[in-house]
Parts: C-alpha cells; sequence; structure tokens
C-alpha cells in the first residue's frame, strides 16, 4: 500500500512556513542553520513508520548546504542519506547517529548536484541506496523506544540544513507488508 504524504506529513516543533514549499509535484525546503542533530525547529518534514516492511525513494536536488531524507526517531537516533555541497563538490553522504556516537558510514562523490535517494526496510535493518548503488546499512533496534527512549515512533523524513535548499520530487512510501 502507498501512503499519501500530504495527508500525513508532520514537522518537528513549530513548522517555520517560509522553510517550506509543498506542492503535489514537489517540496522545496528551505534550511536554516540549524540542524536535525539539534533540539529546535530545523526544516524537517515526515512521515510515521507504519510498517516494518517497505521502501522510500525520492529524488533530491540541491543548491548548497546539505539535503536528503532520514529515519528519525530524535536528535539523537536517527540515520541519514543526504547530500552535500562542499565547496562546489557534491557528494552523498549516509550518516548513522545512535545516542552521542555520530559517524559518516560512507561518503560517495557525485557528478551532479542530484541523485535518486532510497531506503529499503525490514524488521531488522534499514537498507540505504544512491542512483541504485549500495551505501550501507543500519540495525533497526538502535532507533526503537526501547534502546533510544521516547515514545512517537520513526518518522521517515525529508530535510534541508546548513543554509541549502533541496527540491524533493517523485517521493514515494510503499509498505510491503500492509495490505
Amino acid at each position: 500500500k502507498t501512503i499519501d504524504r500530504n495527508k500525513e506529513l508532520l514537522f518537528l516543533r513549530e513548522r517555520i512556513s517560509g522553510n517550506y514549499d509543498l506542492s503535489d509535484e514537489r517540496y522545496i525546503l528551505k534550511g536554516t542553520e540549524l540542524t536535525i542533530d539539534e533540539i529546535g525547529s530545523p526544516t524537517f518534514a515526515g512521515i510515521r513508520q507504519r510498517d516494518m516492511n517497505g521502501k522510500l525513494e525520492c529524488r533530491v536536488d540541491i543548491d548548497s548546504g546539505e539535503a536528503g531524507i532520514s529515519v528519525f526517531m530524535d536528535e539523537s537516533h536517527h540515520y541519514d542519506i543526504k547530500l552535500r555541497d562542499s565547496g562546489g563538490i557534491c557528494e552523498t553522504v549516509l550518516t548513522l547517529n545512535i545516542g552521542s556516537i555520530k559517524h559518516e558510514q560512507k561518503v560517495v562523490s557525485l557528478t551532479g548536484k542530484q541523485a535518486v535517494l532510497k531506503i529499503s526496510f525490514d524488521s531488522h535493518n534499514y537498507h540505504f541506496y544512491v542512483n541504485g548503488e549500495y551505501m550501507g546499512s543500519a540495525g533497526t533496534r538502535y532507533l526503537s523506544s526501547e534502546i533510544s527512549g521516547g515514545f512517537t515512533g520513526v518518522l521517515f523524513g525529508m530535510f534541508a540544513q546548513n543554509g541549502g535548499i533541496g527540491t524533493f520530487s517523485g517521493f514515494r512510501l510503499a509498505y510491503s507488508g500492509i495490505t
């Protein structure tokens, strides 16, 4: 079953409307200096994870800064696959944040400033891809309320940060376990 993202969209704390241009065809997120690693109202729009099997996919274009998709429990517990513009060089980065551990799992250079990002998931792992290339995996248990605390559950989200503008198109979240 495919989820209608427009009906289920959530934001972190206060939604600053000037940072979002939301249409049926695409989302444009304007990042601030506040990142999703910090408590506050970063530029983030997400949908609750509702099943343990499925995939999320979208195309991301950036102009500068950083933009990508996240498996987000809270500021200290999230996995991100993002595009990062580092002084004119664009790269895709898989970052794992588990408590106080923040680790860049893999960095891949890109020839342009756009990529198709994908996360497939099952009850044990989240698997990350850029333009069909496997980037790595991370365990679901580290984002569970048993490990990280909290009570709200995991969100699949789009984000922009460090002054970047991200354009997200073709956003599709599909579950294989829901009938």
